[in-house]
């Protein structure tokens, strides 16, 4: 369901559920769940940049992080089920829990650093699941 433009709290709504959708990775420990967290934090911050560039005022938000996060991420819910996949898999829920300790997992989501998704891209299971 798509709310109305005009509508003045969209965003803070949006923000809202990227934090439940968070949390909800933070509690089940599945990648699918931490897939979709990563996507509607992609798509808020194309939308926020899209109103940003309408008005000129503020930077963008640099959305290259939450991209290139989402493209490991599904290259690591591809790989087959091992030890190397565990390890990584159990380094990113670290990572993501101690960077969205507090109630806005979209800033927190936001902080967790390039080095962080780089490091996690040069996983060997990567590599793999890419073959597929």
């Amino acid at each position: 369901m798509e709310m109305r433009n005009e509508y003045p709290e969209r965003h803070s709504c949006r923000r809202l559920y990227g934090d439940v959708l968070g949390r909800r990775y933070i509690l089940s420990l599945k990648l699918e769940d931490f897939a979709d967290a990563v996507f509607h934090v992609w798509g808020l911050c194309y939308n926020y940049n899209n109103e940003v560039n309408k008005s000129g005022t503020i930077p963008p938000v640099d959305c290259s992080l939450i991209s290139s996060l989402s493209t490991k991420v599904g290259k690591l819910s591809l790989a087959p089920r091992g030890e190397t996949r565990d390890a990584a898999t159990g380094m990113l829920y670290d990572r993501i829990v101690t960077a969205c300790k507090s109630h806005n997992f979209v800033n927190g989501l936001l902080g967790i650093g390039k080095e962080f998704v780089t490091h996690l891209g040069s996983m060997p299971t990567l590599p793999m699941a890419e073959k597929q």
